[in-house]
């Protein structure tokens, strides 16, 4: 069976008759840039931009590093108050989901805190072992404190992305704007859109590629042969697609 989102030279890892014939034409052990990132007791470490949370390795803990890159406000200056932003981690259900008053549900979500320096802000945060095994996402939000209200936030923008992802250009819609593009309307709302580059990349131990390949492997072979490929376990086609790059990964 053929599925046209999954690679050709990737679908005999989807389609085999068991899960070791179907893991192994991955090679093992590499690291991004072909290095160790460091990590976890000082060994080597795994940067993923591709692999979603759809594969864990069972029992192996994770972090997730955040980079928010070359931010631009128009229309503010570092004299109109500090910078501070917040990004909220989890389940795509979860960080997608709002309830009354257009609040997350903190909960079910890692909060974090990102240090803000000139145009970027970063952070790492520790996810334990991560759970459920689904597609993640992100929700990040930029605010400013104002220099003459120091117990007062103003929100600037904010935006929601799939996890991980490699460097890639991103918009933090104004609040009002947030739930759709085409909202924003006038141009002085456009003008109001923060444009930025995000990164955010899961850190996993070395050791655990194996674990990750089979992983990766029995999610994508279920995908092939589900009633409904398109929509498994909460997997697009995109999910998929990314799921086939983060297999190379490895």
């Amino acid at each position: 069976r053929s599925f046209p989102f999954i690679p050709r030279d990737m679908q005999h890892l989807t389609c085999g008759s068991g899960l070791r014939e179907a893991a192994t034409p991955i090679k093992l052990g590499r690291q991004q840039n072909g290095h160790p990132a460091g990590g976890h007791g000082g060994g080597p470490m795994l940067e993923l931009g591709h692999l979603s949370h759809a594969a864990i390795a069972e029992g192996v803990e994770e972090r997730l590093r955040i980079r928010l890159l070359d931010i631009r406000l128009p229309g503010h200056s570092s004299a109109d108050g500090e910078l501070r932003c917040k990004a909220y981690v989890g389940p795509q259900t979860a960080v997608k989901e709002v309830g009354d008053g257009g609040k997350i549900d903190k909960s079910r979500l890692r909060e974090t805190r990102l240090e803000v320096s000139g145009d970027q802000a970063t952070a790492e945060i520790d996810l334990g072992i991560p759970y459920p095994a689904e597609p993640w996402a992100l929700r990040i939000k930029l605010y400013r404190r104002p220099v003459s209200n120091l117990f007062a936030q103003d929100k600037l923008g904010e935006l929601t992305e799939a996890v991980p992802r490699r460097l890639s250009d991103v918009r933090l819609l104004p609040p009002e704007n947030h739930s759709s593009v085409a909202a924003a309307g006038s141009r002085a709302r456009q003008q109001e859109v923060i444009s930025a580059r995000l990164e955010v990349l899961r850190l996993v131990p070395a050791s655990a590629s194996r674990a990750l390949q089979e992983a990766a492997a029995v999610v994508l072979r279920r995908a092939c042969t589900a009633n409904e490929a398109e929509n498994f376990e909460g997997l697009k086609a995109k999910d998929v697609e990314e799921l086939c790059l983060g297999a190379r990964e490895l």
